[in-house]
């Protein structure tokens, strides 16, 4: 049986993989962590035999099977672009597919000119009516010029392909690639893996307010204006 109302996160850093389960609640069903610190030649194989028999420990104490799982990148290799995009002239933003305009618009530069580059995450940071600076959003405030500082946390697409690779392997596929600084910057200081992991659940959720979402069609609206945005790869 699949139950899609559990979420794991497999957190790669230098020395570790940390694994957590959660269910919709937030509850903690399973963790375990696997040391990265023999690389020897038969590493990826070995890698590949621990993360199998974690899996099958969860599903066996979840009792479901576990098809998909979600990767958070600890590894100090997110590249950030940053930049603002604007308005044409006499495109007044006034509702929210004029919104959606300007961040695909600018979510499509970026890939057309970082063709080795996938995006975890596209963050607004700031709204410009008229060039003074806000911090929410004013679809009913009446404007001649409007803009969006937009961040754009990337990584490798050769290094994406290779965890895809790796997973793929035996049998998962990766629902959603997260910047492990992005989640710890919502979080504050904290030195429990599980108040990480849990943040990166409300992200996943949605529950990330000035995020825009790159999702598939199927997924319902739950962030930034109705909580998430739609865009098709």
């Amino acid at each position: 049986m699949y139950n899609k109302n559990i979420e794991l996160f497999f957190e790669f850093n230098e020395k570790k993989i940390i694994i957590n389960a959660f269910d919709k609640n937030f509850i903690r069903l399973h963790s375990a962590q696997i040391n990265l610190k023999n690389k020897n030649k038969n590493f990826i194989n070995k890698l590949e035999d621990d993360i199998k028999e974690i899996i099958f420990k969860i599903e066996k104490d979840i009792n479901s099977q576990i098809y998909e799982i979600n990767v958070i990148l600890n590894l100090n290799r997110t590249k950030k672009i940053v930049f603002n995009i604007y308005n044409k002239i006499n495109q007044n933003i006034s509702k929210y597919e004029d919104l959606i305009y300007l961040i695909e618009d600018a979510r499509q530069n970026i890939l057309k000119n970082n063709k080795d580059l996938h995006i975890m995450h596209i963050i607004i940071d700031n709204f410009y009516y008229d060039y003074k600076k806000y911090e929410n959003y004013d679809l009913k405030k009446k404007h001649q010029n409007f803009s969006i500082d937009l961040k754009f946390l990337c990584y490798s697409k050769k290094d994406i392909n290779e965890f895809k690779d790796l997973f793929g392997r035996i049998n998962l596929t990766v629902n959603k690639f997260m910047c492990y600084e992005y989640i710890k910057s919502r979080k504050g200081n904290s030195i429990d893996d599980e108040d990480y992991h849990h943040e990166a659940l409300k992200v996943l959720l949605g529950n990330n307010d000035k995020e825009v979402e790159i999702v598939a069609k199927k997924r319902r609206n739950l962030g930034l204006f109705e909580k998430i945005f739609h865009f098709f790869s």
